[in-house]
């Protein structure tokens, strides 16, 4: 069986509750996967400083009432 995993940090969303996990965890998860002989990747991340990431930008466009 051949697959890929992409683990893709959470980005923080005002209206989410979802928690970000902390880099540790991720490498460490990603080390567990590995070990088991699953191509695994970490996402690489862009944006997220300028809130631009994954559902930040929906988010905004959201909060400013524009279509």
């Amino acid at each position: 069986m051949l697959c890929h995993v992409n683990l893709i940090p959470v980005n923080h969303v005002p209206e989410r509750k979802y928690v970000r996990t902390s880099r540790n965890d991720i490498f460490q998860f990603q080390r567990i996967l590995a070990d088991k002989g699953i191509n695994v990747t970490i996402r690489r991340e862009q944006g997220h400083d300028i809130a631009a990431a994954c559902g930040q930008l929906r988010a905004k466009h959201m909060e400013s009432g524009t279509r």
